[in-house]
């Protein structure tokens, strides 16, 4: 299935003009759409959104957008590797040929008369760094084949006939892509695990006591926590001999099995229901069987609500902007 003329004409003069006439060609948007597992019209309207975003994530942010963090890839380097598996089925043939004649040698690889060394890799990811500090020669070599194939693989992509726009279309769509990413990212629409959003923290120092007050009647049973269950302990020398133990039921507060395994398992185990049979610390085995569960409220002016509301509230109002801000670049571009 195919897109419409149309809406890759669009997209082609979203990237820039004349000269992009015919990106992304048919072949780059099927492969995407492989990629992705998602039909070719919804890849090539992603593109077109992209081409927006990724320009405009540049234009406002341009100290920031590529600025690379202390444990993850440059940006470069995240453009090269997504760019490198875009166009590996193009280079396939010459890609293995050339593997087969490259010659590592603990340090160096070689192959003809080029080669390449560890003062080559830029932008390893902090992962990266420690295992070539370690001496992980088999990352090493992969390391120095992939700065390799990206230094052969326009020549190979010439060979294939593509022209220069091609090959640099290509690297728009990426580029354009981990910048639109990065932009959510920043502006709070999804997480990053190293970098807390601005945009969103800023969001939630706006939010208002009532607006914290409407969201916890409206969402009271997000609030709802398991204080204290009903349940049975068995404990004894061998998984068997709890079969026979028949221990009183009890009432245990969620602060009074802290530090016990026994007794925190309760608090994980489904209510009318039986753990599985555990190996307690002490060696001897345990399971727990769940009566009742109770539950309390937290507080309306507690902390944790708060926070959880603030949360909520600070994400709704990011996904509104971010929807406010597509419709205008999408107008904008018409």
């Amino acid at each position: 299935m195919r897109c419409s003329v149309n809406l890759l004409s669009a997209l082609a003069l979203m990237l820039g003009g004349p000269s992009w006439a015919a990106c992304p060609t048919p072949d780059l948007l099927a492969r995407l759409a492989l990629m992705s597992k998602l039909p070719e019209p919804t890849v090539a309207a992603q593109l077109a959104d992209d081409a927006l975003l990724g320009p405009y994530a540049r234009a406002h942010y341009p100290g920031a957008v590529h600025q690379a963090s202390r444990v993850g890839s440059s940006h470069q380097r995240q453009v090269d590797e997504q760019w490198l598996s875009l166009v590996s089925p193009f280079i396939g043939e010459a890609a293995k040929a050339a593997r087969q004649a490259a010659k590592f040698d603990g340090a160096l690889l070689r192959l003809g008369s080029r080669q390449w060394q560890p003062a080559d890799l830029d932008g390893l990811n902090l992962q990266q760094r420690l295992a070539l500090q370690q001496g992980d020669k088999a990352l090493l070599e992969a390391l120095l084949w992939q700065q390799a194939t990206l230094a052969l693989a326009p020549t190979w992509l010439a060979n294939q006939g593509w022209d220069k726009d091609k090959v640099a279309c290509a690297r728009a769509l990426v580029e354009n892509r981990l910048d639109r990413v990065w932009l959510m990212q920043h502006l709070g629409l999804s997480d990053d695990p190293h970098q807390e959003s601005p945009v969103l923290r800023q969001l939630a120092k706006e939010v208002t006591a009532d607006q914290i007050a409407l969201y916890y009647r409206r969402h009271q049973d997000d609030f709802r926590q398991l204080a204290a269950v009903d349940a049975r302990f068995f404990e004894g020398e061998t998984q068997d001999s709890l079969v026979s133990l028949s221990p009183e039921p009890q009432r245990l507060a969620r602060q009074d099995a802290q530090g016990d395994v026994l007794r925190t398992l309760a608090f994980v185990t489904p209510a009318k229901g039986r753990s599985a049979v555990i190996r307690l610390p002490s060696g001897r085995f345990g399971q727990v069987e769940v009566l009742a569960r109770h539950y309390q409220s937290l507080a309306a002016d507690s902390e944790s609500v708060a926070f959880t509301a603030r949360q909520a509230i600070a994400r709704e109002k990011a996904k509104a902007n971010w929807q406010a801000l597509l419709q205008q670049l999408r107008r904008e571009a018409k």
